[in-house]
């Protein structure tokens, strides 16, 4: 897959790749602010973009719906970096897995459930994000556009790459093939 970067002026120049471990060491040395909202893709770091209220409240939704509904063997991270491979860290609006690993030794095949909101990322997490949740092995993973009210749920991995997505609308009761005891409808989330 060919990633598509934001400044396509700069495509055939040289660049410089980091990894995970020296973007900790660049937050450490001040370069980065701890709270900076960044990401890197396969080495390169992408800012994101400032959360809106309905992005907040619809992430908050979540994770309180998610934290209810599980026990204590379980982790609802929001907005907690997934190191998905030593040049790839992510930040997903959500993701679920086992509350006995450490954050930062979770892996792509640790993680039940990831789901992105989308309501102005859809291309980054549609076309970026998503095949690199599929290649690290995430088992399920939710890119729920609020604007559009709808959203598509990919939870079948085959060869490295989910299969095409099943849409769903703002009633559709959406439920985690993998963590029992969890069902809402993007309606919910205003």
């Amino acid at each position: 897959m060919s990633v598509q970067f934001a400044n396509p002026h700069a495509e055939g120049l040289p660049r410089r790749r980091f990894t995970n471990a020296e973007v900790r060491e660049m937050v450490k040395a001040g370069i980065f602010d701890e709270g900076e909202k960044i990401e890197l893709i396969r080495g390169e770091l992408s800012p994101m973009g400032s959360e809106g209220s309905l992005h907040g409240r619809a992430r908050w939704q979540l994770t309180r719906a998610f934290t209810l509904a599980l026990g204590p063997e379980w982790f609802v991270a929001s907005n907690l970096s997934l190191f998905l491979a030593d040049d790839i860290e992510v930040q997903p609006d959500l993701h679920v897995f086992p509350a006995s690993m450490p954050s930062a030794d979770v892996r792509g095949s640790d993680v039940l459930l990831a789901i992105e909101l989308s309501n102005t990322t859809q291309y980054r997490d549609l076309k970026v994000k998503a095949p690199l949740y599929a290649e690290h092995g995430v088992r399920e993973l939710w890119v729920l556009d609020l604007d559009a009210r709808s959203g598509l749920i990919f939870d079948r991995i085959g060869t490295g790459a989910y299969a095409p997505g099943r849409a769903v609308d703002a009633d559709d009761v959406l439920t985690p093939n993998l963590i029992a005891g969890v069902s809402l409808r993007i309606r919910d989330l205003y």
